[in-house]
């Protein structure tokens, strides 16, 4: 990752040591954290409560690695304010507990910052003709990775005919992920929502452009504060929201909204098994400690597959997701390349071994 993730502890301890140079070496400099976002114009709500229009500084986009070190929405920065009310600057990103992140549209290695030190990422997903396990998978892989507690919010439980069903497909998606079906219009499964972030908690919404991210955000806020579109007008590309923006719900929760996601890329270091628990606890069973599960002899998450305990679409999911962070990391180190290179010739004499054993 960019940019390393700390324990609270950690980032506390750092972010004073780090704020304290900062504010010497800019006389002026104010704490605060980044609320609104528009491409590379901030908005930042310092400490004591006031609202700064800011764009990043210089020297810290100079010293930036990747996007994933410059400021995104739920960044706490440090700020030089402007004069006059002109536009402040950005001078240092204070340290993380989180960061959500996706392969940049477009792009086969770039990394999309999308929120940073988030406690929970929603997933939300229409119940409609949008509908896919498969980038529900996608989504959680990103969730886990960054560092936040995915949860998924089914939207439109209205239109669903079979709403038993659905929950039940995307439970057995995504185990150990707490799954809600709401319906703006009938104002259900709100109160459930409520309860999975508390008091105090920093939220993101994730999801397709017209999943209903801002008819949920308008729900729980209780009024407007989000345009909305039809289903068929985000379908022909226009983002309902076109910005970046943490919003306080009443009962003390915090929540990124922000414009669709068309396509949840996997980065190069993302650890795909975090998402698939399932898969991961029957690869311990595999007679190679190294098993691909795509063509090993005694591989068990084979025999679950041919055994009905694993779904197969599962496990192509897994492979799928599996072989675009490999094919991301070998663009982007040279060593992984030719780590890949020589695990497919490792498998291919497995292979060929257990081929040559079996013969009569």
């Amino acid at each position: 990752m960019g940019t390393a993730i700390s324990t609270s502890h950690e980032a506390g301890q750092l972010s004073a040591d780090l704020t304290a140079r900062v504010t010497t070496a800019h006389p002026g400099a104010v704490t605060g954290r980044v609320v609104r976002q528009s491409g590379p114009v901030l908005v930042v709500q310092t400490d004591s409560g006031a609202i700064v229009p800011a764009r990043t500084g210089g020297a810290l986009a100079h010293q930036a690695a990747n996007a994933s070190d410059l400021p995104v929405v739920g960044d706490q920065v440090v700020v030089v304010p402007g004069e006059g009310g002109g536009d402040g600057l950005v001078v240092a990103v204070l340290p993380r507990r989180s960061l959500v992140r996706r392969r940049a549209a477009g792009s086969e290695t770039d990394a999309q910052p999308l929120a940073a030190n988030v406690d929970v990422v929603v997933l939300v997903v229409g119940l409609d003709p949008s509908f896919s396990l498969r980038r529900i998978e996608r989504a959680a892989v990103l969730a886990w990775e960054s560092g936040a507690r995915p949860v998924i919010v089914l939207t439109k439980a209205d239109l669903c005919e079979d709403l038993d069903s659905a929950i039940h497909q995307v439970q057995a998606a995504c185990p150990g992920v707490d799954v809600v079906a709401v319906s703006a219009v009938q104002g259900t499964g709100l109160d459930e929502v409520r309860a999975l972030l508390p008091t105090g908690t920093t939220a993101v919404l994730l999801g397709v452009s017209g999943a209903g991210k801002s008819t949920l955000t308008n729900a729980l806020l209780g009024d407007a504060h989000f345009d909305t579109n039809s289903l068929s007008d985000a379908r022909r590309g226009r983002h309902t929201t076109s910005h970046r923006e943490l919003v306080q719900l009443p009962h003390g929760a915090w929540l990124v909204d922000g414009p669709g996601v068309r396509e949840f890329g996997m980065v190069d270091d993302v650890d795909v098994e975090q998402a698939f628990p399932d898969i991961e606890a029957l690869a311990r069973s595999c007679h190679f400690r190294d098993c691909s599960h795509d063509g090993e002899p005694g591989c068990a998450v084979a025999a679950a597959v041919a055994g009905g305990a694993l779904d197969a679409s599962r496990l192509a999911s897994f492979l799928t997701l599996e072989r675009e962070v490999a094919f991301a990391r070998s663009r982007t180190d040279p060593d992984a390349a030719r780590e890949r290179k020589a695990a497919a010739r490792i498998l291919s004499k497995k292979v060929r071994q257990a081929s040559r054993h079996k013969r009569p």
